[in-house]
């Protein structure tokens, strides 16, 4: 009796329900699980309940009458799951009340009292038979997706008397689906019956025997529930309305109002909070739901449940720029986020994760920087630390020079793409410091984006051999794939001008060897680049001179003899020779001088000539000419001073400039005068 006067004060409570529609359409899904306190052995599963075995559990599915679409049954190591999607009244059906009489008994519904539970418990009975788990779990719950529901149940009616008919009714207003859940019973007497009206239609009618079953629809009006039974005072019939939270209306309500939230079937996210710009994991991020609902706060690798489903996330650092982030959660998954110090106003997308190079190639380092807020991105500059052989940088295509070692970027209001060439160096691991300082509008604020990239120098696929020290004329060189793979190699010679000069290319097979015969016109700087797989390595070609004078510059005394040296180098691989010719000046005939130099070595070569007795000049000037057989390889010339040539006191008249002439001459005139003042005096 205190349990009915319970009811009855409950139902004054609501009054008259009236609830706005919540999720009345779209697809559903429920389910049902149960967490085994021993571990179950999915071999005997996929035994015992037939399907299919998919990652970590198996899959079975059971056909039931009156459902559009099967049971879905799950079952995993520590989990059985029975699952059912469907529109609204499929889910309803799964969600009805299976024993009306049981629930009057206990005067209340619960988890255990619905549809999908049996069949739960009908999947773990089977398992426990067929030895796939043994006896025991931990409870049931019940979840949906995409998220919670709230689903009501109305107890409409109760046991009648001998002989009589029960009229307890309730009034249902005209709504979306909902189901009618009925069990009665009569006796077999002529006028004995069960019979369930809603408005003007019947729903069921029985003239006897028992009934437990259920129907869907959309009725309106007051639902009455007649039993007789002539014989004695045990017949009886109970109704459970169930419904959607507010999909109908109820009034003149009799029995017991129920509800049970069902909550929304949730999966582990795991967080991986980094400091954008250092990676260095970050504390005390706080996380909140689509609609600013704290969900928590969360370290590294710190987790949420989360209803499966799309959710827009808000993280928020003290001292970083808010990040928002949608997620669509369907398992247990990991979610990672980059969060910007607020002293930054750039974040930097698209950035490669890890940077690998080949030695020796040029790499171009391209990403996109984005504004986190436009009123810091003005007047922006970027600099580059530690990054010595800086090719060129680009601005979404477009050249930029550096000013004073950094690039003007100018204001920054959209995402801009940035790309920074350079040439990798020896194997190892490098990195260099990318700095973005950008101003407010006024220029009374600056902000600093600081990236440190680091990047990975592996060796090149193939060995390659060059001579230490390149020369005009034919140069080897010799390429071995080392990495077991075929491709091709192409060789370019460019001058330092960037024109090609020469080129040719080979397709290697797995560990062959090849050697390339590389051309080189004259002396110069060029450059060296090898082709492959989309790669260049770069090399600088420095040719100096092969052969070079010592002596530029002599001085000698007349019939004495001279000595020219020329310093000749051979990086060759074979002996070279070579024809020295030495000719002009006051040579009476051209001095030729045939040599040899060993490979690999370098030596000097002394030219002797002799210095005649009388010479009319000071100063002359000697040709020196290298012959490699008919070609010319050298040429230069040789200052020769003639030592003593002022000493001889007396230069005949005629020889020398006309100066000196006339410095003789008043030279000359002058004696004769003081000789006659001399004669003139003694007289």
């Amino acid at each position: 009796m205190k349990r009915f006067g319970l009811v009855l004060a409950l139902l004054v409570l609501f009054g008259t329900l009236t609830v706005g529609t919540v999720r009345a359409e779209g697809t559903y899904s429920v389910v049902a699980y149960l967490s085994t306190l021993h571990e179950v052995n999915l071999d005997n599963a996929l035994s015992v309940l037939g399907g299919t075995r998919e990652g970590d559990c198996v899959v079975a599915y059971k056909n039931v009458n009156g459902l559009e679409h099967p049971f879905e049954i799950r079952v995993y190591q520590s989990r059985v799951e029975v699952w059912y999607s469907g529109q609204k009244a499929e889910i309803l059906k799964v969600l009805r009340v299976v024993d009306p009489s049981g629930v009057v008994s206990a005067g209340d519904v619960t988890v255990n009292d619905l549809y999908i539970v049996h069949v739960l418990l009908n999947t773990y009975n089977d398992l426990v038979s067929g030895g796939a788990v043994q006896e025991g779990y931990d409870g049931i719950e019940l979840r949906s997706m995409p998220q919670g529901i709230k689903v009501w149940y109305h107890y409409a009616a109760g046991r009648s008397k001998e002989g009589t008919t029960t009229g307890s009714t309730i009034t249902v207003a005209n709504g979306s689906q909902y189901v009618v859940s009925f069990e009665g019973h009569a006796g077999n007497a002529y006028d004995d019956r069960v019979k369930i009206t809603i408005g003007s239609s019947v729903i069921f009618q029985n003239g006897g025997a028992s009934v437990n079953s259920y129907k869907v629809g959309s009725w309106s009006g007051s639902v009455k529930v007649e039993v007789y039974d002539s014989a004695s005072d045990q017949g009886y019939a109970y109704v459970v309305v169930t419904y959607f939270d507010g999909d109908v209306t109820i009034s003149n309500k009799f029995g017991f109002l129920k509800y049970i939230d069902i909550k929304p079937y949730t999966s582990s996210v795991t967080f991986n909070f980094r400091d954008a710009l250092t990676g260095q994991p970050l504390t005390g991020v706080t996380v909140k739901d689509t609609d600013g609902t704290v969900l928590g706060t969360v370290d590294d690798e710190g987790s949420l449940e989360l209803a499966r489903g799309q959710h827009t996330l808000t993280f928020e650092k003290t001292g970083y720029w808010s990040v928002t982030k949608t997620i669509d959660v369907q398992n247990d998954t990991s979610v990672s986020v980059e969060m910007y110090p607020s002293s930054a106003a750039f974040k930097l997308e698209n950035f490669p994760s890890e940077i690998t190079i080949p030695e020796h190639t040029v790499y171009t380092l391209t990403f996109t920087i984005s504004p986190i807020n436009t009123d810091a991105t003005y007047n922006t500059y970027l600099s580059l630390s530690g990054l010595s052989d800086v090719l060129e940088v680009r601005k979404d295509g477009s050249l930029v020079s550096p000013e004073n070692g950094r690039y003007y970027l100018g204001d920054i209001s959209s995402p801009t793409q940035i790309s920074i060439k350079f040439k990798a160096g020896e194997q190892g691991t490098n990195g260099f410091t990318m700095t973005l300082e950008s101003h407010d509008a006024v220029m009374t604020k600056t902000y600093t984006t600081t990236k440190q990239v680091v990047y990975k120098v592996e060796p090149l696929p193939f060995n390659v051999q060059m001579s230490s020290e390149w020369q005009v004329g034919t140069n080897e060189l010799r390429i071995s794939e080392a990495s077991g793979q075929s491709y091709l190699v192409t060789a370019v010679l460019k001058d330092s001008s960037g024109n090609e000069v020469w080129s040719d290319s080979h397709a290697f097979s797995p560990y062959e060897a090849h050697t390339f015969t590389v051309q080189i016109p004259k002396e110069g700087s060029y450059t060296l680049e090898l082709m492959w797989n989309g790669h260049t390595a770069v090399y600088n070609v420095q040719v100096n001179p092969a052969i070079s004078l010592k002596t530029r510059t002599l001085t000698v005394e007349k019939g004495s003899e001279g000595t020219i040296i020329l310093h000749i180098k051979n990086p060759s691989s074979s002996v070279q020779y070579y024809t020295i010719k030495v000719s002009g000046g006051f040579l009476p005939k051209e001095i030729s001088q045939s040599i040899s130099v060993a490979p690999l070595t370098e030596k000097d070569v002394s030219i002797a000539f002799a210095v005649p007795d009388k010479l009319t000049y000071d100063a002359y000037e000697l040709q020196v000419q290298v012959l490699q057989g008919d070609r010319e390889v050298f040429k230069d010339s040789v200052a020769v001073t003639i030592s003593g040539s002022s000493s001889d006191g007396f230069i005949p008249l005629g020889e020398g400039g006309s100066g000196t002439t006339m410095l003789l001459l008043a030279g000359g005139g002058l004696a004769a005068v003081l000789g006659l003042m001399m004669i003139r005096r003694r007289r």
